[in-house]
């Protein structure tokens, strides 16, 4: 069964238009479109952050389940860092479901108009509700009345007017003071605060820079800086060699080393020691005297097989077990339980295969760790369907069980398979 996430998008929507008239002696154009805008969230309430979605438009007539006049869908759209995405109604691409090829083919005059929206953040489409447009929108269509009618007969030319005085485009640019801050003002314009600028001509006189000299830390460029004396953290390690101690300067505490002074016997290389290894044995030893060996995790590896499938309940759970091991090295599995039991903490790796045999679907196969499910290999498994071999590879400590489980769903039968393993290090 597929887990379907729950989003919901908080529409925090403002509709404006998009309409714009650009006339000519000849012709107005409408540009159609409605800006939206959106914040996405999900089921916790929190913004969906630079995420990839697709929004479908559809605009109907009459009600929110009338008839679809026009479609659209943008594709590749982005949230913002904050959740918000920003659209443009009528600048999508058509879905060819509607009457209207583009926005600015609907007739707004014939009534009231519906705006629904879905959503895809990535599986299906998720219906966002409905709303009606209100006058904004209606603006489109009040656009027509701007139209212009035939062109009438050129008139006569006026007589021409007095040249302008050219003096009365100059402006000029001027230093002001407002309540203690200087501005740059140009006649006729507006005015930019330049107070925080450099005034006294050193681009360098404000920089600083700090000195140590003879352990004293100071400032440059303010004489009347306080200047920081470091000597008295400055400290020395010293070493006794009559008394074995190690001090440091500033403190009375030493450490006592004695103890380290001399060899506990004469000889300066017996504490020496050698590690060997007996890959027959698998012992790992030390030299010397005291020194003993161990006796490193030995091999463990196993395949069985399943030659015949098992009666069992529908919708259930069956772990599956096996006729005999063909191989049993270590003797960690259980053919009779289908269970392996980790001799030693490691790295291990399963292979599994299966056959649904017998009637009946919906077959899912599963391995399973300490009895809980860790991973499904298959789902929705028909009759007679064969899975091929799959590897999962393990990190187990000592005494962790791994078992192959079949739930089965429709069918009355367990099916059969095969299922090694061994470990890697």
């Amino acid at each position: 069964m597929k887990s379907i996430r729950s989003l919901i998008v908080a529409l925090l929507i403002y509709l404006f238009t998009g309409v714009t008239l650009l006339f000519s002696q000849t012709s107005a154009t409408v540009p159609g479109g409605i800006h939206y805008q959106a914040v996405a969230r999900g089921s916790d309430g929190k913004e969906l952050v630079n995420t990839n979605i697709s929004v479908i438009f559809s605009i109907t007539a009459g009600s929110e389940v009338g008839t679809v006049v026009f479609e659209e869908v943008h594709s590749g759209v982005t949230t913002s860092k904050y959740g918000v995405f920003s659209l443009v109604i009528g600048k999508g691409t058509s879905t060819g479901n509607g009457s209207a090829e583009t926005i600015n083919d609907i007739d707004w005059s014939t009534g009231t108009y519906f705006l629904k929206v879905k959503v895809n953040f990535g599986g299906d489409y998720r219906d966002m509700g409905a709303m009606q447009f209100l006058a904004v929108p209606y603006a489109l269509y009040a656009a027509k009345s701007l139209e212009p009618g035939p062109q009438g007969e050129q008139g006569e030319q006026g007589p021409q007017g007095e040249p302008g005085d050219p003096a009365t485009d100059d402006q000029t640019l001027s230093v002001v003071n407002v309540d203690g801050s200087d501005y740059l003002a140009i006649s006729g314009g507006n005015q930019v605060k330049i107070s925080s600028i450099e005034k006294d001509g050193d681009p360098t006189n404000e920089l600083q820079d700090l000195r140590l000299t003879s352990d004293i830390l100071t400032i440059t460029k303010l004489t009347d800086a306080t200047s920081v004396n470091l000597a008295p953290y400055n400290q020395t390690l010293s070493y006794n060699s009559s008394t074995y101690s190690l001090g440091i300067s500033g403190n009375t505490t030493t450490v006592d080393l004695s103890g380290l002074k001399n060899d506990a016997d004469a000889s300066p290389t017996n504490e020496i020691q050698t590690l060997s290894y007996n890959q027959s044995t698998k012992e790992l030893s030390i030299s010397g005297t005291g020194g003993n060996s161990v006796t490193l995790g030995s091999e463990v590896a196993f395949r069985a097989r399943n030659t015949s499938s098992d009666v069992a309940p529908q919708l259930s759970n069956i772990t599956l077990t096996y006729d005999a091991a063909d191989m049993n090295i270590g003797g960690a599995f259980d053919p009779s339980s289908g269970v392996f039991t980790a001799p030693a903490d490691g790295i291990y790796t399963f292979n599994i295969s299966f056959t649904a045999d017998g009637t009946g679907g919906s077959r899912e196969l599963a391995i399973y760790v300490n009895s809980q499910i860790y991973e499904k290999l298959a789902i929705d498994i028909s009759s007679g369907s064969f899975i091929p071999v799959r590897s999962v590879t393990l990190r187990l400590s000592a005494s962790n069980t791994v078992s192959v489980t079949v739930f089965t769903g429709t069918a009355l039968q367990t099916g059969t398979g095969s299922f090694s393993g061994f470990r890697v290090n």
